[in-house]
């Protein structure tokens, strides 16, 4: 909040005190928290720019790497395989001759263009991208009804995501867009891999 300014005309005031209270309900589902910090396991995601029709604002988000690896190895062994089928290729096939065969060979072909592989695929990747996201903002976030849907503020605990889709809808409003949540989990990211690369020096 900016510093109170001694002598501050009334109608200036007022309007200074509007705009903060504007900003505080604005912001008001978060609340972070400095107790506990952990020595570079925290930080914030670049400028993020919002805009709502004239006005621009740029914000920056507490982000956290506490247990973010462990989403991100869990998503991994969740990641869809691309079905595969048996083939024949004769002795002399290219496929034959790359493996120094001179025998027919069967060998398993995996077909990445399958569409339903392709729909699982995209599924898993938004559904991983929006766990980082969660799991990586350390803040506590209410719905609309008031209940908690995101236990994030601790920075040296894990997040609790307790209804991820009111918690996504909660960020949308408040102006964030799938654009911001791309930057904000490449943050994430970044910060997990740099926290994991100390950690690994100090071993």
């Amino acid at each position: 909040m900016a510093d109170f300014v001694p002598g501050m005309p009334g109608d200036v005031l007022q309007d200074f005190k509007q705009h903060e209270e504007e900003k505080k309900k604005d912001m008001s589902t978060i609340v972070e928290t400095l107790d506990g910090m952990t020595f570079f396991s925290w930080g914030y995601t670049p400028p993020l720019k919002l805009t709502r029709g004239d006005k621009v604002e740029y914000k920056q988000l507490k982000i956290k790497s506490v247990g973010v690896g462990q989403v991100i190895e869990e998503y991994q062994h969740k990641l869809p395989i691309p079905p595969a089928t048996l083939k024949t290729h004769k002795a002399d096939s290219d496929v034959a001759r790359s493996l120094n065969q001179k025998h027919s060979v069967v060998v398993w072909e995996i077909n990445e263009a399958d569409p339903a592989y392709l729909k699982l695929k995209q599924k898993h990747e938004t559904e991983a991208s929006q766990m980082i996201l969660l799991h990586g903002l350390a803040y506590d976030l209410k719905g609309d009804n008031g209940e908690t849907v995101l236990n994030g503020a601790s920075l040296n605990e894990p997040s609790k995501v307790i209804n991820p889709q009111a918690a996504l809808a909660r960020l949308a409003n408040m102006g964030f867009s799938s654009n911001h949540f791309g930057q904000i989990v490449k943050a994430v990211r970044e910060l997990t891999d740099e926290v994991e690369k100390q950690e690994d020096a100090e071993s």
